[in-house]
């Protein structure tokens, strides 16, 4: 959600600005643009690398734990 609400206030903020006046978007872009290279990046890795996540129910309500 937050990458939309960015996107949106860039776009809002091209859109307002009045010519001849300095603009300092050109950082923001660059880090908006390497942000959304990281996530592209962090979904191709979970696809090289998969993981499993095995969970196990919990003891029946009632029952003692078990000693060790």
């Amino acid at each position: 959600m937050a990458p939309i609400l960015v996107f949106v206030l860039v776009a809002a903020s091209i859109a307002a600005h009045k010519q001849g006046t300095p603009t300092h978007i050109r950082p923001i872009l660059i880090l908006y643009l390497m942000a959304a290279g990281g996530r592209l990046v962090a979904v191709m890795a979970s696809f090289a690398f998969p993981s499993t996540l095995v969970l196990t129910a919990p003891p029946a309500a009632g029952a003692p734990p078990a000693a060790s």
